[in-house]
């Protein structure tokens, strides 16, 4: 917490929780649709409260925050997302759309509704190509088999541009 001390000087007071309770549930899954097609969903749900906390307000007397949620922990997520990789010779293209989405969730330590983020669910596209060269030109393959045919390769090089749209 950043506190105003007056005549333009602020200092920083840091709260430590006393006890917290934390119980939550998260599932991943990843889906290889076809060749070069392949899906995921990651979702969590998490339930984060001080259970016993005691501080101190600014002119010393005691505030009680048990119960109170934990800050910057949403409720819920939601994450789901495509890939499509495409070879093409010696270089490989890659085309990338995700969909994140997350609950509300406080700011504030002490849950002030000044601080409540708002829900909110975010769009993310990307392109990226990628190739590579070995020093002796023996194994020259797209990223995506660069692991399986030529493990341990220490000569491989790797160029990544990714481009996302603003």
């Amino acid at each position: 917490m950043i506190t105003n001390l007056g005549d333009g000087n602020v200092t920083t007071i840091v709260n430590n929780a006393a006890d917290v309770e934390i119980s939550g549930l998260e599932l991943e899954l990843t889906a290889q649709i076809s060749r070069g097609r392949s899906g995921f969903l990651n979702t969590g749900f998490i339930d984060a409260e001080f259970s016993d906390f005691t501080v101190s307000d600014s002119e010393g007397n005691p505030v009680d925050n048990s119960g109170l949620e934990l800050r910057n922990a949403p409720e819920s997520t939601l994450n789901v997302g495509l890939d499509y990789y495409l070879p093409m010779g010696a270089i490989e293209l890659g085309l990338h759309y995700n969909y994140r989405w997350r609950d509300e969730y406080h700011t504030i330590l002490n849950n002030d509704e000044r601080g409540l983020v708002d829900a909110g669910g975010f769009h993310s596209s990307s392109v990226d190509l990628n190739w590579g060269e070995h020093f002796t030109h023996q194994c020259l393959r797209p990223q995506q088999w660069r692991r399986a045919l030529c493990p341990g390769d220490p000569h491989w090089h790797q160029h990544v541009w990714p481009v996302q749209p603003a």
